[in-house]
C-alpha cells in the first residue's frame, strides 16, 4: 500500500480555473504587522468532515463494485463536491486502476468541469478506496492531500479569519472510512488532523441500493481501465503531468 499512488495530467487549479494557488492565505489575508503567534494561539483545526448518507453510500458502492468487477485488490479515485462545506456528491473521472496505482488522464477531469459548474458545486476533496485492506492515509496519501490542498480554493470562516482546507477520505469494501482534514492559516502554518465524519441527511435502513449499484456498474464499464501503468509508460505520462 505504501507504493499507492495517483498521477494526474495537470494540476487542478488550471482545470478548474480556481485562483492561483502561488498565492497563499498569508498574502490575501494576514497582517504583517501582527505577531503570527499571537495570530493563531488558540486556533482549533477543522476538525469534522460533514457528508450526505447518499453521497458516502456511493463512495462505499463504488469501492465494493471496482473491487467485485476486476476481482482484483485495486483502488479507485474520485472527487468529493458539494455546497456549504458539505459533500452532497462523488464525480467519478475516467481512469486507469492498477495494483496500488491509479492514473487519471487531464482529459477526463475537463470531462467532469461542466458538471461541477453547472451544478454550482465546489471540489471539496477526494476520496479513495483500499479494497479489502485497511483504511489509512500513507505517505503518497498524504502529499496528494496537501498538493490539493494547494490547488483548490475552499475557505471557511474562524473568528471572522478565512482558513483554507481540504477533506481527504478513505475507504474500504467493508465500509470501513478514514477521514484527514487539512487546514491552512493565513500565516501559512497547514495542520493535519484526523476527522470526524458526521453523516447529514441520512438515508433510511430500509433503502434499496441496487439501483445506485447499477448506476456505480454503468460508470466502471464507461471510465475505469484495469491494467497497471508501466514504468516506461508512467515516465513518458509524468512529462506533461504531475501527482496530486
Amino acid at each position: 500500500m505504501s507504493k499507492k499512488e495517483v498521477i494526474v495530467g495537470d494540476s487542478l487549479e488550471q482545470l478548474l480555473n480556481l485562483p492561483s494557488s502561488k498565492s497563499s492565505p498569508r498574502d490575501e489575508f494576514f497582517n504583517p504587522s501582527e505577531d503570527p503567534l499571537d495570530y493563531i494561539q488558540d486556533f482549533s483545526p477543522i476538525d469534522e468532515i460533514h457528508i450526505t448518507g447518499m453521497a458516502l453510500e456511493k463512495i462505499f458502492i463504488l469501492a465494493q463494485e471496482v473491487f467485485s468487477i476486476t476481482q482484483n485488490k485495486v483502488e479507485v479515485y474520485s472527487l468529493s463536491v458539494g455546497t456549504d462545506h458539505n459533500i452532497q456528491d462523488i464525480l467519478i473521472p475516467s481512469q486507469n486502476v492498477g495494483l496500488a496505482s491509479v492514473f487519471v488522464e487531464e482529459t477526463a477531469i475537463l470531462e467532469i468541469i461542466p458538471t461541477i459548474r453547472a451544478n454550482n458545486l465546489t471540489v471539496l476533496g477526494w476520496n479513495h478506496s483500499h479494497a479489502d485492506f485497511s483504511v489509512f492515509f500513507s505517505g503518497t496519501d498524504r502529499n496528494n492531500q496537501q498538493i490539493l490542498l494547494a490547488d483548490t480554493a475552499n475557505y471557511r470562516k474562524w473568528k471572522g479569519i478565512p482558513v483554507k482546507y481540504v477533506y481527504g477520505m478513505t475507504v474500504n469494501v467493508h465500509r470501513d472510512v478514514y477521514g484527514v482534514i487539512s487546514t491552512q492559516i493565513p500565516t501559512g502554518k497547514i495542520y493535519n488532523k484526523e476527522a470526524i465524519i458526521k453523516v447529514i441527511d441520512p438515508i433510511t435502513e430500509d433503502w434499496d441500493d441496487s439501483e445506485l449499484r447499477k448506476e456505480i456498474r454503468i460508470i466502471l464499464a464507461e471510465k475505469i481501465t484495469f491494467g497497471k501503468v508501466s514504468t516506461k509508460e508512467r515516465k513518458k505520462k509524468k512529462k506533461n503531468g504531475k501527482k496530486i
